[in-house]
């Protein structure tokens, strides 16, 4: 199931100085590492002029923004990166996965030995 935003946390906000707070926006699960990979490339490659730091911690997204965009651009442009990162993890999850180290090690094998016959056995 993909996640998605659950709510901003009313309980959970910290200013850092006079403009800019924390904001703990909840999503529907903790994320795995593949996905927070998935989310990472999705901000980190997005161009936006009004983009600010965004941390994931646990099941939350922690913004640090003015309090007047996050309703009007922040949370719009996380659910873009949360779009995008599902996308990935599926595509991710759904690539064939070898199935251990030993087919990959006899699969480099046969490679080397290929490359010996054609170079040292002509």
């Amino acid at each position: 199931m993909p996640i998605r935003i659950q709510c901003i946390d009313e309980t959970k906000f910290r200013s850092i100085n006079s403009v800019i707070c924390e904001f703990y926006v909840k999503l529907s699960e903790i994320p795995s590492e593949e996905w927070k990979e998935c989310f990472k490339k999705a901000f980190l490659e997005s161009f936006d002029s009004m983009k600010r730091k965004m941390r994931i911690s646990d099941e939350y997204v922690i913004i640090e923004c003015p309090e007047d965009e996050l309703e009007k651009h922040q949370i719009p442009a996380l659910e873009g990166y949360i779009e995008t990162a599902n996308k990935c993890f599926k595509e991710t999850a759904e690539k064939p996965e070898r199935t251990s180290s030993y087919d990959e090690e006899r699969e480099l094998t046969e490679k080397l030995r290929d490359i010996n016959r054609r170079l040292f056995n002509p």
